[in-house]
C-alpha cells in the first residue's frame, strides 16, 4: 500500500497514477473497495447493426479501473465504426463480445502497446448452443454481444445484444435493467441503485439489496371459484411485506368494495396474492369477483 500525492498539488511529484488512484473517490463502488466499471449518460441500444461486418457505436463515456494502474475514464463523442467482425462459420452460431478500453503504454504506463481508447472484438467459438468468451482484457468495458449465425452477410442479420453495465458517480444512483443485474452486483454498502424494469429504487444494507421504494400498482383482474387475486410482481424475489386495498373498478365492483375486505394471503417470488373475505358473515367469499387492487410490495 502506498500513501499517494493528491492532485493540483505543487511540488509534490504527482505521477498521471497517483491522479487516478485519486479519481477512485468520484465513482460508485463494489464491495472489495474497487470502482464499478461502466458507462455513463447512456441507455437504450447504443450498438447498432450495419450493412457490412461491423457495428456502429454511438456516444458514451467509459469509466474501468485496471489492478494497480488506478481509475482510467475515456470518451466516445459521436458514431464510430467497430473494427470488422470474422466470417461467420459454416454451420452453427457464435457470440462475439464487443468492447472498449483505454490502453496505457510507454514508461511508467501499465505495459501496453499505445495509449489510445480502442474498440475491439473478441470472436467466440461456433457451437450449436454457443456460449460467450471470457473478456479478460485489463480495464475493458463490455459493450454488446453478437450472436453470429451461419452464413450471415453483415451485421444487421445478427442478434446484437447491448450488455454494457452503467456505473455512476459516488452517492448518485446507478441505473441496472433488472433484477438480474442488480443481484450480480456485490456493491458497497449505502449503495443505490434503480431497476427499470419496474422502477423501484434499491440500497445495499449489510450485503444484501432492499428495496427503498415499493414496487406497486392497480391492478383489474377477477378473483378466482375460491376468492383468490393473485398479481403477478417483477421484485425477482419473495417480498418482505406487501399490502392491498379494493378500489372502484369503472363502477363495475363497487358491490365487491362495499361488502368485502381483502386479506393478505401468500408471498411468492413472482406474485403477491390476497384472498376476498366477506365483511357480513366473515366467510372466505366464493364466485367470480372483477376487482380493482392497488397493491405495494417491498423487498
Amino acid at each position: 500500500m502506498t500513501l499517494r500525492p493528491g492532485k493540483f498539488v505543487r511540488n509534490s511529484g504527482t505521477t498521471a497514477q497517483d491522479a487516478r488512484f485519486t479519481e477512485k473517490v468520484l465513482w460508485a463502488r463494489n464491495a472489495d473497495g474497487t470502482i464499478r466499471s461502466g458507462l455513463t449518460g447512456v441507455s437504450g441500444n447504443i450498438i447498432g447493426g450495419r450493412t457490412d461486418r461491423t457495428l456502429t457505436v454511438n456516444a458514451f463515456t467509459a469509466v474501468a479501473e485496471r489492478a494497480g494502474q488506478g481509475v482510467y475514464e475515456w470518451v466516445n463523442d459521436g458514431a464510430v465504426q467497430s473494427p470488422a467482425l470474422a466470417a461467420s462459420p459454416a454451420s452453427n452460431s457464435r457470440i462475439d463480445i464487443l468492447y472498449t478500453v483505454q490502453q496505457d503504454g510507454g514508461t511508467g504506463g501499465a505495459g501496453d502497446s499505445a495509449s489510445t481508447s480502442i474498440l475491439g472484438v473478441l470472436t467466440g467459438t461456433a457451437a450449436a448452443s454457443p456460449i460467450a468468451p471470457t473478456l479478460t482484457v485489463p480495464g475493458a468495458v463490455e459493450l454488446a454481444r453478437v450472436t453470429v449465425p451461419a452464413g450471415a452477410a453483415n451485421t444487421n442479420a445478427m442478434t446484437i445484444q447491448n450488455t454494457y453495465a452503467r456505473t455512476a458517480t459516488t452517492g448518485s444512483v446507478v441505473l441496472l435493467r433488472d433484477r438480474a443485474e442488480l443481484d450480480a452486483w456485490a456493491a458497497a454498502d449505502g449503495q443505490t441503485a434503480l431497476t427499470e424494469n419496474n422502477s423501484v429504487q434499491w440500497q445495499r444494507i449489510g450485503g444484501t439489496w432492499r428495496s427503498v421504494s415499493p414496487w406497486g400498482g392497480s391492478f383489474d383482474l377477477n378473483s378466482d371459484a375460491n376468492g383468490y387475486v393473485t398479481i403477478t410482481h417483477t421484485l425477482g424475489a419473495v417480498p418482505s411485506r406487501a399490502s392491498g386495498i379494493l378500489a372502484y373498478r369503472d363502477g363495475i365492483s363497487e358491490g365487491v368494495l362495499s361488502a368485502h375486505d381483502l386479506v393478505l394471503w401468500e408471498l411468492g417470488s413472482t406474485y403477491v396474492r390476497f384472498r376476498l373475505r366477506r365483511l357480513d358473515t366473515r366467510a372466505w367469499a366464493t364466485g367470480l369477483q372483477p376487482v380493482r387492487v392497488n397493491v405495494t410490495a417491498w423487498v
